[in-house]
């Protein structure tokens, strides 16, 4: 690494974005695929970056090679010291790429450096110039012969954690104009990228990064976590800087997915990766995108090119359509064009489950009508829709069923505890038999045990007894309801807000505990080698980050204690 006075010639003029340099330094034999910390290049360029910003000038000739010497001393360092907190090296390519040094990066092209040269995570500029939406770069770099074919490696996080190829990730970003490009430069339209994922896919799935706070507050029904505690965690994290709630979004994509057809897109295309993501786009078909979108259009489109509306990848576009945007325009031409009403999910959820679940009358209507027994019960559970209901709180629903003639104390019939310790057994012995991690196959290893017989008996009236429904208690007592009915333990509805509370109690004492830890502690000697002003100001950020989220939690425990008193008061003593 600047092994040459021409290597270091080299990163001097590209620092000091100096096309002319670049070219002759070059000519003098430097390295041009030579790597160097890609954190060093990002600082040297950030303050110049910052200094021109802040003076509304270019940075003066004299502080510009102090800069870049300073950055040039420490690109001599070890790339995997502790200097450094990334172990990715760029080459000259990659970093004017990235910094949008266009000059730079056509002297580099011209003097021959390789359009493909990937650091240690894939990444190469041609994905790179994709993913800023730089046309300019992207032509350059197919012109002088970039791959429009690779495909980042998957990885577990970080950089490369989706598998980014050119094209997928041009339509996801709804980039007709790249699209075009790419795909006359010899981008196969049906090459998945390392996740499994198609164009075709990624332009009918949604917009890459376009993820709202909004979209984590309405999972409230679905997860322990309250509304109001995504709520506080979201305002909290945008207010420390760490992550700014992200802009809508807008590009081509539709005219991409019709230009995709045309090229002759798999309409059918499936997710191949090991581990899809979950709503990025990631999983099931195309026509499972669109309908999780509520793109009404979109869904017209695929139809009328012949696509089928069935399920993949442990779900179906009727479900999709009903957890994404909850389309009824979807659901019903869905229904039209010959989607199964009774479909089930990998978990197995049915779609009528996910309507009472949400609240969606007009859905469960729909669907009703369509023929699906609102009368069923729940493969796993055993549960009718009354504890589905009762479990997320929601009332219309709920006597909306009662009227339809579901019996209000309908106990939970789970599956037979042999047949369901089997199933149990026969799923270890095929996951056995399957590749797996080192960690899973030790615990694989292990005889499974036999769990616990499940607790039988349990009424709607018990399942919103324990998630502090207080309405929808109120609503099953006044329909008839008997909150002196026991389960097969022995309990009560009113038992269960009882050890409701006593679990939340215990909880809120064990976070409290947590917080309240001297983390100076767990750092040892670390803080010897921190500077003294480090030192110092260390337990005055402790004592804000403590109170701040003692605050924050006392405030959610508080609010589950006021529920759980409420729901308790409408139940008499046993």
């Amino acid at each position: 690494m600047l092994s040459t006075d021409a290597d270091k010639a080299l990163w001097l003029a590209i620092l000091g974005k100096d096309a002319k340099g670049v070219a002759l330094a070059a000519q003098q034999g430097a390295d041009l695929n030579g790597r160097v910390p890609q954190l060093s290049v990002s600082v040297a360029l950030q303050i110049q970056h910052s200094l021109a910003k802040e003076h509304d000038t270019p940075v003066d000739e004299r502080t510009q090679v102090a800069l870049t010497e300073h950055a040039l001393s420490t690109l001599q360092r070890d790339p995997r010291s502790r200097d450094h907190f990334t172990e990715a090296t760029w080459s000259p390519l990659l970093v004017a790429c990235h910094y949008e040094l266009a000059e730079v990066r056509n002297a580099l092209l011209a003097a021959g450096a390789n359009p493909d040269e990937a650091d240690e995570t894939g990444l190469t500029p041609l994905l790179i110039a994709v993913r800023k939406g730089d046309t300019e770069a992207t032509r350059a770099l197919l012109e002088a012969g970039a791959d429009p074919n690779h495909s980042q490696p998957r990885a577990e996080r970080g950089v490369g954690a989706q598998g980014h190829s050119p094209l997928v990730r041009a339509a996801g970003d709804g980039n007709l104009a790249l699209v075009e490009l790419l795909l006359a430069h010899g981008a196969e339209v049906d090459r998945p990228n390392s996740a499994g994922q198609t164009a075709l896919l990624a332009a009918c799935g949604r917009p890459h990064g376009a993820v709202s706070w909004s979209d984590l507050s309405e999972r409230e029904d679905r997860e322990e976590t309250s509304g109001d505690l995504v709520a506080t965690m979201a305002a909290m994290t945008e207010q420390l800087g760490k992550r700014r709630a992200p802009e809508e979004r807008v590009g081509d994509w539709d005219a991409i997915v019709t230009l995709l057809l045309e090229r002759g897109a798999d309409i059918e295309t499936e997710v191949e990766g090991e581990y899809p993501i979950v709503g990025f786009g990631l999983t099931g078909t195309p026509l499972i995108q669109a309908a999780g979108r509520g793109d009404l259009p979109l869904v017209e489109k695929l139809l009328t090119a012949g696509a089928a509306p069935r399920a993949a990848g442990g779900t179906s576009p009727l479900h999709a359509a009903l957890q994404g945007a909850g389309s009824l325009a979807v659901l019903q031409r869905l229904l039209d064009a010959g989607a199964d009403p009774n479909v089930r999910d990998s978990e197995p959820t049915p779609v009528v489950g996910l309507a009472a679940r949400s609240g969606n009358m007009e859905a469960l209507k729909l669907l009703q009508a369509s023929g699906v027994d609102i009368h069923q019960r729940g493969e796993k559970s055993g549960g009718t829709l009354l504890h589905v209901a009762a479990d997320t709180g929601k009332t219309e629903v709920l006597a909306y069923l009662l009227d339809q003639g579901l019996e209000c104390d309908a106990p939970m019939i789970r599956p037979s505890h042999t047949e369901h310790t089997q199933k149990l057994r026969d799923t270890l012995e095929k996951l056995k038999r399957e590749p797996q991690s080192s960690v899973l196959q030790e615990a694989l290893a292990a005889p499974p045990e036999t769990p616990e017989p499940p607790i039988e008996g349990v009424t709607p009236l018990m399942v919103a007894a324990v998630r502090h429904r207080t309405e929808a208690v109120a609503l099953l007592l006044e329909r008839g309801a008997d909150p002196h009915r026991r389960d097969s333990a022995g309990k009560t509805a009113r038992d269960y807000v009882l050890s409701s509370a006593e679990q939340f109690q215990s909880k809120r004492g064990k976070v409290q505990e947590l917080i309240q830890r001297d983390i100076k502690q767990d750092l040892g000697d670390t803080l010897e080698k921190l500077p003294e002003a480090t030192r110092a100001g260390l337990d005055e950020q402790m004592q804000k980050f403590q109170a701040t989220f003692t605050g924050m939690f006392d405030q959610m425990f508080t609010k589950k204690h006021q529920a759980a008193e409420a729901t308790l008061a409408l139940f008499p003593e046993n």
